[in-house]
């Protein structure tokens, strides 16, 4: 019988502890996390052009890259080409000029163009391996 009081006692106190010590840590790491995000959009990872064509709907997303590499500057230029100079229909398709439809912004969309089924003509474009 004391040792079921004693349990008792034991998770009314410790369980309650342990859960408020895992909500303090997931706070602190969601604030941190969060000021490297915004650290990182003022950094090397910023488009060129915020608030245009994709980004315009689109905040917060990353480059696959860093703004300065070799690959972004191949993507850039290329999505320049396509109307979109911060190069998301360079792998993504759509229409950089449609701001205010969705569908029509969307016509194409690849969303995941790493796959294998469109690889031909996204990855592929650039890198023939």
């Amino acid at each position: 019988m004391l040792k079921i009081i004693k349990l008792k006692i034991l998770l009314i106190v410790v369980i309650p502890l342990l859960i408020l010590a895992f909500e303090m840590s997931t706070t602190e790491t969601s604030e941190t996390m969060a000021e490297a995000r915004s650290d990182k959009a003022n950094s090397q990872y910023s488009y060129p052009v915020q608030k245009k064509g994709c980004l315009t709907c689109h905040e917060g997303i990353e480059p696959i890259r860093e703004h300065n590499s070799k690959m972004m500057q191949a993507i850039y230029e290329e999505g320049e080409k396509m109307g979109d100079p911060n190069g998301c229909v360079v792998c993504h398709f759509g229409d950089p000029d449609e701001e205010v439809n969705k569908q029509k912004a969307h016509k194409e969309l690849i969303r995941f163009p790493g796959s294998m089924w469109v690889n031909d003509k996204t990855c592929g474009k650039c890198h023939e391996d």
